[in-house]
């Protein structure tokens, strides 16, 4: 396996997001290596099934829990990256700045922020791989 992600540009790539290791960026090549068939992130992420399900009636619109249907082997490695990098953030070693992950802490518990930050992580992963990019901290919010 390691091997195969060191020889693949594509998994090279993805381990450079925070929260993405040699073993997510092995699922991605082997079980979700065309994305081009998705329009956008928001489609990639419905397949994997990170997006809540959505209740609207008369303009009100309620989300509840996420749909858990779709590909359960990258969804579980993906919020098992979210909770890495929350702990990292964390502990009082880490970095001083009040990111997104901190504010999101003060309202939700650590795994609603942890699936929302893999739905996230999926949003960029799409966008690297299709338009064949490298991570951007400056541009994305994750860490």
């Amino acid at each position: 396996m390691r091997q195969q992600v060191a020889e693949s540009e594509t998994a090279q790539r993805l381990m450079e997001v925070p929260g993405i290791g040699p073993i997510t960026g092995y699922a991605f090549r082997a079980l979700a290596s065309d994305l081009n068939g998705f329009k956008c992130g928001r489609e990639f992420a419905v397949w994997l099934g990170l997006t809540p399900k959505e209740h609207s009636t008369g303009g009100k619109h309620t989300l509840s829990a996420i749909t858990k249907m779709g590909q359960t082997d990258i969804r579980h490695l993906l919020v098992s990256g979210a909770m890495a990098l929350i702990h990292y953030h964390s502990n009082p070693k880490a970095p001083a700045e009040a990111g997104w992950i901190d504010r999101k802490l003060r309202d939700k518990p650590k795994i609603v922020v942890a699936v929302a930050l893999a739905n996230r992580m999926v949003h960029v992963t799409w966008s690297m791989i299709v338009h064949h990019q490298h991570y951007e901290p400056t541009k994305c919010c994750i860490g």
